[in-house]
């Protein structure tokens, strides 16, 4: 018997950190399933990847931080299946997600504080769902809500008023004008450049004129 058969036989489930289309096309992941006794496998650049090609939730996510000069972040979520839900039905929980509150959409772009403009940008509208409706599509929720269903219910209580205040912080940045952010530090380091004097201060700071030179 292989040391995997023997894991699976005692109730251990052997995973596959991997998967790509030759993995699946050429029989190699059936060889592990009937071989190895794998029963699961995961990739998270692939379930990454699925996710930004599977809905337009990030286009313009992705078209600010390519248009942006600096270093982009993006943020994208996506269902697992150890979140214990059916994968056939992962689009409509990433849409649970948004809807609950738990994962509302925005953008922050710099560069729109040097038009005055908010660089913090709210995409997706007001929670229309409880989080619970969200939530209890998941494995890891309901099996918390039958093992402990007191702790469970504070619990939940508890995650609604974070998301309900989470989304009332971000309405509140996002009804702000630009220069209630700080400035981009690029902008100041101007600023105070223009600003000194032509001359030493007498204390051996640099002038205007120096700033950047070297000694």
């Amino acid at each position: 018997m292989k040391a995997t058969q023997a894991l699976h036989n005692l109730g251990q489930s052997l995973w596959l950190d991997n998967i790509t289309r030759d993995l699946l096309n050429n029989g190699t992941l059936k060889r592990y399933i009937d071989e190895l006794s794998v029963t699961g496998l995961t990739s998270n650049p692939t379930i990454f990847d699925h996710t930004i090609k599977s809905t337009a939730a990030y286009d313009n996510a992705i078209r600010d931080g390519l248009a942006y000069r600096g270093p982009s972040l993006i943020l994208a979520y996506c269902q697992c299946i150890a979140h214990g839900i059916d994968m056939r039905l992962g689009m409509k929980q990433q849409d649970l997600a948004v809807a609950s509150g738990h994962r509302p959409l925005f953008r922050f772009n710099p560069e729109l504080r040097s038009v005055s403009a908010n660089p913090f940008q709210l995409d997706s509208p007001r929670p229309t769902i409880k989080l619970k409706e969200y939530a209890y599509n998941e494995m890891r929720y309901k099996s918390l809500a039958a093992a402990r269903p007191e702790e469970a219910a504070a619990l939940a209580e508890m995650a609604q008023t974070v998301a309900t205040e989470r989304y009332r912080s971000y309405e509140e940045l996002a009804q702000r004008d630009g220069s209630r952010f700080h400035p981009a530090a690029e902008a100041v380091a101007q600023e105070l450049a223009v600003g000194l004097p032509d001359k030493a201060d007498g204390l051996g700071r640099p002038t205007g004129n120096e700033v950047g030179k070297d000694d």
